[in-house]
């Protein structure tokens, strides 16, 4: 196990974890889903339906009959890797836990679609939901948006430029888990944590070149 992890489960969960083959997209992809294959199921839900939103993927989860909050999930991947899949155990939990049902959109991925793709997705999947469309039901009673890593990105940006344009489809609440908000590398920990913690400050930086390849952007 890492010494500088305080939490064991943590320790032993990046201990665990297998290198990223940096530079090989096909090869991540593949690797991530393997491994969501080999995951146990999450928790069983009383409904689950795959949608489409204009020309993208999504999936809805609903833990209980009725009308519920929603939750709009984005996932995480370096905006180059990961799916509906890869995330479909994470989805079940949150919506287990919540009581909220949860709504997956698999975005378009880097580097065939790259930036501004994935916000464009982003922004107009709430602009659906905040149309109350029939497969929802609806308005929902409140709407979150939330996602980890490269997914909590795509929800701040989403939630910036409809400040902007259509302030009436922004959600009730923002949840970002561990979001990658300066592409720059500029801060402390890409330096002092650059290696050892799970993910590389270079496998950062490739992720951010897939997904935004102009630097002056």
């Amino acid at each position: 196990m890492l010494e500088p992890f305080a939490d064991e489960q943590l320790a032993a969960f990046v201990s665990q974890m297998p290198p990223f083959a940096v530079g090989d997209v096909v090869a991540m992809r593949e690797g991530v889903d393997q491994r969501a294959r080999q995951r146990p199921r999450g928790p069983e839900m009383h409904a689950v339906s795959d949608l489409r939103i204009g020309g993208v993927a999504a999936r809805l989860y609903r833990p209980v009959a009725g009308h519920t909050p929603l939750v709009v999930y984005l996932h995480g991947g370096g905006w180059t890797i990961g799916s509906l899949e890869t995330h479909d155990r994470v989805c079940r939990r949150l919506a287990d836990g919540s009581g909220a049902a949860v709504l997956a959109i698999d975005y378009r991925l880097a580097p065939e679609h790259p930036w501004p793709a994935s916000v464009d997705d982003t922004v107009s999947a709430l602009r659906w939901v905040a149309s109350g469309p029939p497969e929802l039901g609806g308005v929902p009673d409140a709407v979150a948006v939330a996602g980890d890593s490269a997914g909590g990105t795509l929800a701040a940006l989403a939630c910036l430029r409809l400040r902007e344009e259509d302030p009436a489809a922004l959600p009730d609440l923002q949840v970002l888990l561990y979001a990658n908000a300066d592409l720059t590398g500029a801060q402390p920990s890409m330096r002092e944590k650059a290696a050892g913690w799970g993910l590389d400050a270079e496998a950062v930086r490739f992720f951010n070149s897939q997904w935004v390849p102009d630097r002056a952007r």
